[in-house]
């Protein structure tokens, strides 16, 4: 990874931080082989710890950039 993640650092705990990052992360080293019950846990604590639908959008757009990898694309994939 040779950029930051599309968080704003102020709003979040360091648990909530390790937590977003942990799912973002998990999506770029297994893109194409996500298991999915790994996927959807991680996921889960993912969406509890940003809370708000708004936000998810955003850290979403700002990832694909990044990345190539869009959240909403990935879990609809999977059903989730």
């Amino acid at each position: 990874m040779a950029y930051d993640y599309p968080l704003d650092y102020e709003t979040y705990s360091i648990e909530e931080i390790e937590i977003i990052i942990d799912f973002l992360s998990y999506l770029e080293d297994n893109v194409k082989h996500y298991e999915f019950k790994v996927l959807k846990e991680k996921y889960n604590s993912y969406r509890k710890a940003i809370n708000s639908k708004m936000e998810e959008k955003r850290i979403d757009a700002e990832f694909q950039k990044l990345s190539g990898i869009s959240i909403y694309r990935t879990l609809r994939e999977f059903g989730l």
